[in-house]
């Protein structure tokens, strides 16, 4: 597959993610969901605290006595390992949540065709401005009355740097609040979906959109 694409397809994945991130999110099931990593958790930092207690008690005492008459001790990395797998998939389920309830309160909101206009032109001129500076390309943007969604590609870390630093100049934008989801890709791309404030608002308050 190509660049072009390879671009064409993550914009027809982007577009999939909005139409799914519309649904209500089911507040209810993703507390049963984060309560389990939860407890998860509490028992792997529980695990990896006893696992490294019997690895110092084990090496302080007689190796052959310890092989005659003990279990060998736990491996703490074995358990390190396993909590931080669930801590990341305790990120990712947050991540996804917000992101999700950020395109519910998108698509109930208001439209203010004047600022949403305004707003969106403005980041495309943006990316526009950046030319051959930064390798990064804009999939899409909506905007309503006081938030954004906007969705775009790129290169490498730094082009992603230098995307979200120009759009905090956007006058639309200034002294914003912002929350971005991350698509980490195997060629090492980054896709972003960022979800921005009107100037002089905040971000929804998502535990009044459960």
């Amino acid at each position: 597959m190509n660049s072009a694409d390879l671009k064409e397809t993550r914009r027809a994945l982007f577009e999939l993610q909005r139409k799914v991130g519309g649904l209500n999110p089911n507040a209810e099931q993703y507390k049963l969901e984060q309560d389990e990593v939860q407890r998860r958790l509490t028992e792997l930092k529980r695990g990896l605290s006893d696992a490294q207690s019997k690895q110092v008690a084990h090496n302080a005492s007689d190796a052959a006595t310890d092989s005659q008459n003990e279990s060998p001790a736990t491996n703490p990395r074995d358990t390190a390992s396993e909590l931080t797998a669930t801590e990341m998939a305790l990120e990712t389920s947050r991540t996804e949540f917000i992101a999700t309830t950020l395109d519910n309160v998108l698509l109930q909101e208001p439209l203010d065709a004047g600022w949403a206009g305004t707003a969106e032109t403005q980041v495309g001129t943006a990316i526009d401005n950046m030319g051959h500076t930064t390798d990064s390309e804009l999939y899409g943007v909506q905007c309503q009355s006081t938030l954004c969604r906007i969705e775009a590609g790129h290169d490498n870390e730094t082009a992603e740097m230098d995307f979200t630093l120009e759009l905090g100049k956007l006058d639309a934008f200034r002294d914003a609040h912002a929350f971005i989801r991350r698509i980490e890709n195997a060629d090492g791309s980054i896709d972003t979906i960022t979800y921005i404030s009107r100037a002089g608002y905040a971000l929804p308050d998502l535990a009044a959109n459960q």
